[in-house]
């Protein structure tokens, strides 16, 4: 509920800005596919000033599956999500249609770990008084203040789509996360 709360609130903030700004100003979704030591999804709203600077706000899911936990058929995930404000510079060609946008900043950093099991009785085990029992996976939970640095080529084929190659690593205390993305982005380019 709460991941549904804030999209609605980034798209709200998308079309309340769209009538707000400067002729060269743009306003735009982006998504993308992160590929590296975790796979993940990565959602933003985007404001370039000026085709100058940038700001982005958005959310980042992570997930892999446990490293040193055999579990045998079973396949627990080491998850993290993040939500996030970045900063940053960009830098247009001369010829229009292709900028790199340098971006930091900070995310509050949520991780899902696996760490053992645990026996639970089933529901009809309870209601019938019999001795059925499954495994369940114990996950230990923590969150913390994460840095992200966030480079991207966005290439814009039209006035209102385009595309985006981009680079992650965030730092954070459980584990890092880098990898390399592709993904799209749609609203007001140019």
């Amino acid at each position: 509920m709460k991941k549904q709360w804030i999209l609605y609130m980034l798209l709200l903030g998308f079309f309340s800005l769209n009538a707000q700004t400067h002729r060269s100003d743009a306003i735009f979704l982006s998504t993308e596919g992160i590929f590296g030591n975790y796979s993940g999804l990565n959602l933003d709203l985007n404001y370039q000033f000026r085709q100058s600077y940038s700001i982005s706000i958005g959310l980042n899911h992570f997930s892999r599956k446990a490293k040193d936990f055999y579990a045998g058929k079973i396949d627990p995930r080491h998850s993290i999500e993040d939500f996030h404000i970045l900063v940053g510079k960009a830098f247009p060609s001369r010829k229009g249609g292709v900028r790199w946008n340098l971006a930091l900043g900070i995310a509050k950093s949520h991780s899902s770990l696996p760490v053992g099991f645990k026996k639970v009785r089933t529901l009809g085990s309870i209601i019938t008084g019999s001795d059925e029992y499954r495994i369940v996976t114990v996950y230990e939970e923590n969150s913390q203040l994460a840095f992200i640095f966030n480079p991207k080529l966005e290439l814009t084929i039209s006035k209102v789509i385009g595309c985006t190659i981009s680079a992650l690593y965030m730092t954070n205390d459980v584990k890092p996360v880098f990898g390399l993305g592709i993904g799209l982005i749609v609203g007001k380019l140019r």
